[in-house]
């Protein structure tokens, strides 16, 4: 009994430990844009979540702004970046906003866009950076950008 515990928690650590969730403050009233700082470290075959809270019963557009900066001499072979809005917490459930971006190991640092014309009403909206490659690869969210478009 007390390996099969044993085995439980490890599981459940090593599936914390896979993903790494940023919680970003919440966008003042008013306010359309918010640049944020995050210096967040993307390793091998992990991923990293960034949701950001936004204005509440306004309909807007989106734009989201993610510079990427290789580390050390191991790079990722790709670093793939989605968008997903929720319109409550309670119900818990996350919609695809447009498709992922990709990044290819082609260059060294990169900023990636990712475009919403489409107006929509979300509260929050969470930011998927997954990278994959072999052990070792390290990549950074050194900055992010968080634009929304009165509509």
């Amino acid at each position: 009994m007390k390996r099969f515990l044993v085995l439980i928690f490890s599981l459940v650590m090593l599936i914390a430990l896979q993903a790494q969730t940023v919680t970003l403050p919440v966008v003042p009233v008013n306010t359309t844009y918010q640049a944020y700082a995050t210096a967040q470290t993307l390793r091998a075959d992990t991923a990293l979540v960034f949701v950001y809270t936004a204005i509440k019963f306004q309909p807007t557009t989106q734009d989201f702004v993610v510079r990427l900066d290789t580390l050390g001499a191991t790079k990722h072979t790709s670093v793939a970046v989605a968008i997903h809005g929720q319109k409550s917490a309670q119900k818990g459930d996350w919609t695809a906003i447009g498709s992922a971006v990709t990044w290819y190991r082609t260059t060294t640092d990169t900023v990636m866009v990712i475009a919403n014309a489409t107006a929509n009403r979300y509260r929050s909206y969470k930011l998927t950076v997954t990278g994959s490659s072999t052990a070792g690869a390290r990549s950074k969210v050194s900055k992010q950008e968080f634009k929304q478009w009165l509509e």
